[in-house]
C-alpha cells in the first residue's frame, strides 16, 4: 500500500504510534495539513497520557494504606444527597456537550459531517485487518434495521452512531487499495448522489430506499462502480 497517498492509513499508524516517523509519512504529512494536525493531535494526547502517568508514587504509601484501613472509624456518616447531586451535575454536564455537538452537526453539511464524524473515530480508524465475524456484524445491523446479503469484503470494524439525531451503522471494510468506511443511514434521506473531497478524504453519499449510504475513502482511492457492489449487497428490513 502507498502510505504517501492514504489519509486512513497514515491516520491508522499514527493513533497507533504517534512518534512514528517513517519518510513517507512525513512526506505526506507535509503536504496534507489535516493528517499534520492529526499527527499533532496524537503527540499532544500521547505527552498528556506521559505526564498522567509519571506521577511519583510516595515510598510509604502501602504502608500508611494498611494503617488508615486498620484504624478507620467503625461507622461515616454519608450523604445520599451529595452523591444524587453530584449524579445529576454530571448527567446535565453529559447532555449539554452532547446538544453542543449535535447543534453543530446538524448545521453541518451531510456529507461534511459524514467526513467529521470519520475523522473522529479513532477506534475504527485504528481497526485491525483481522475480520470480524458475521454474528458481529449482523446484531449491529440490526439494530438500525438493515441486513447484508452475501460477502461484502472483510469487515474489521461494526458500530451504531448516531448522526443528525438519527441511529445508523458505520463498518470498516477493507480492500486492496486501503480502508473504506460504510455509514448505513437508513432514516436520512437525500435526492441525489452527494459528493465532496475534503481533508485527504473523498466522501460519496447515495440514495438508497428509506434512507442512504455514505462511502467514505482516501482521494486517491480508486472507487469506480464500489457503491453499487456495496448497495446490492445492503437490504433495509424496516
Amino acid at each position: 500500500m502507498n502510505i504517501s497517498s492514504n489519509c486512513l492509513e497514515v491516520r491508522r499508524i499514527l493513533g497507533a504510534e504517534p512518534q512514528r516517523r517513517d519518510p513517507a509519512l512525513l512526506e505526506h504529512c507535509k503536504a496534507c495539513s489535516a493528517c499534520a494536525g492529526y499527527m499533532k493531535e496524537m503527540l499532544d494526547l500521547d505527552a498528556r497520557l506521559a505526564r498522567a502517568l509519571s506521577v511519583d508514587v510516595p515510598e510509604d504509601l502501602e504502608a500508611r494504606i494498611v494503617f488508615r484501613t486498620a484504624f478507620r472509624p467503625a461507622r461515616r456518616r454519608t450523604y445520599p444527597w451529595l452523591a444524587a447531586a453530584a449524579t445529576v451535575v454530571l448527567a446535565v454536564g453529559v447532555g449539554i456537550v452532547a446538544w453542543q455537538v449535535n447543534v453543530r452537526e446538524r448545521n453541518m453539511p451531510l456529507a461534511e459531517a459524514v467526513v467529521q464524524h470519520v475523522m473522529q473515530q479513532p477506534q475504527a480508524l485504528l481497526a485491525s485487518t483481522t475480520p470480524i465475524d458475521n454474528a458481529s456484524v449482523g446484531a449491529v445491523l440490526e439494530r438500525v434495521g438493515a441486513k447484508l446479503q452475501g460477502s461484502m469484503g472483510p469487515i474489521t470494524y461494526a458500530d451504531t452512531f448516531y448522526m443528525h439525531g438519527q441511529m445508523g451503522a458505520q463498518l470498516v471494510m477493507m480492500t486492496p487499495h486501503g480502508a473504506v468506511t460504510l455509514l448505513l443511514l437508513p432514516h436520512i434521506h437525500v435526492d441525489k448522489r452527494m459528493q465532496v473531497d475534503t481533508q485527504g478524504f473523498h466522501c460519496m453519499i447515495e440514495p438508497m430506499g428509506i434512507g442512504s449510504i455514505a462511502i467514505v475513502a482516501s482521494a486517491n482511492m480508486p472507487m469506480d462502480g464500489m457503491e453499487h457492489h456495496i448497495m446490492s449487497m445492503v437490504q433495509w428490513t424496516t
